[in-house]
């Protein structure tokens, strides 16, 4: 499943009262939420939109993101199924927690010396206005264990990714706390829907008699590395943590590239090209093959092991 293009929006943001039970927060962004009106949450600082409980124990992040073509909604919504959303759910928490990738901003997250990751279980649910939404419940170690709910709600061409992380106290979190979370993640309502884009069905090709086409490994990048490339093009990610991490990828399967000879030794350098086609790629300025190639060179030079 690859994502084409991504942005979150930071807005002023709107309290109003509903009933004595919850206070609705509406975002100029076009979505609205409840918040218990207990004052037990509070209203973040960070740039993005983020929620907290009044003593920090408990944290919950909204990012609204947007699919830009017809050709990205089919490519990945169109044809993504309930076990892939929960697949790039995990996958990218793993990745993230991974020691390649502990110095990566991801506000108002910190990933440093994250370790003993481990998936507690996934749900199909659906918010309070009937939107299917996949949750995943999941834990690892910063400092302190850590209990994140991580969910996925899909609109049209738009999604919304609403992650959750809660201290823990003694061996498992407080199930009323998990438990108020999912609620909050439920009520979310998307004001102004988008209705699905009609696609232009593609032209039917006309096997060739009497051959049979033989089988190829398909590229597959997840929609995440998008963002590593980026960083790495701009410098927030050094060289040697990239290349680490993308053969972690590609000895798990997570990335997966046609298998190439390694005909020379590495020279210690990447050139300057390859960085800068990660970072034209982060910005959807080449496509995926061409990111790809780089990849296979630097594979092929002995930089990325395999």
């Amino acid at each position: 499943m690859v994502v084409f293009a991504i942005g979150f929006f930071s807005v002023p943001h709107v309290f109003a009262e509903t009933d004595d039970d919850t206070i609705l927060f509406t975002d100029p962004g076009g979505w609205t939420i409840e918040l218990p009106s207990d004052g037990s949450w509070v209203r973040g600082s960070t740039e993005t939109v983020v929620f907290q409980t009044w003593n920090g124990e408990s944290i919950i992040r909204i990012l609204y993101l947007t699919f830009l073509t017809d050709r990205a909604f089919a490519e990945t919504y169109g044809e993504a199924t309930d076990r892939d959303i929960f697949n790039e759910i995990k996958q990218s928490n793993m990745f993230l927690c991974s020691e390649y990738y502990w110095t990566i901003e991801d506000p108002p997250f910190n990933w440093y010396g994250c370790f003993k990751f481990q998936d507690l279980g996934k749900e199909i649910t659906y918010t309070n206005e009937g939107r299917k939404l996949q949750m995943m419940d999941v834990t690892y170690i910063i400092d302190g264990k850590i209990h994140s709910i991580d969910a996925r709600i899909f609109d049209g061409r738009d999604f919304f990714a609403i992650t959750s992380r809660t201290v823990i106290d003694g061996s498992k979190a407080d199930p009323e706390t998990l438990q108020q979370i999912k609620e909050i993640i439920k009520s979310l309502v998307i004001l102004n829907p988008n209705t699905e884009p009609e696609l232009e069905p593609e032209p039917e090709l006309e096997p060739e008699p009497e051959l049979e086409p033989e089988p190829e490994l398909q590229t597959s990048i997840p929609d995440w590395i998008k963002n590593n490339a980026g960083w790495w093009a701009n410098g927030q990610i050094d060289d040697t943590s990239f290349l680490q991490g993308i053969s972690y990828l590609i000895q798990n399967n997570i990335i997966l590239v046609p298998p190439q000879d390694v005909n020379s030794e590495s020279s210690g350098t990447v050139p300057e090209w390859v960085k800068n086609n990660a970072g034209w790629w982060a910005r959807d300025q080449i496509g995926d093959d061409a990111f790809v190639n780089a990849i296979q060179y630097l594979i092929q030079k002995g930089m990325i092991q395999v």
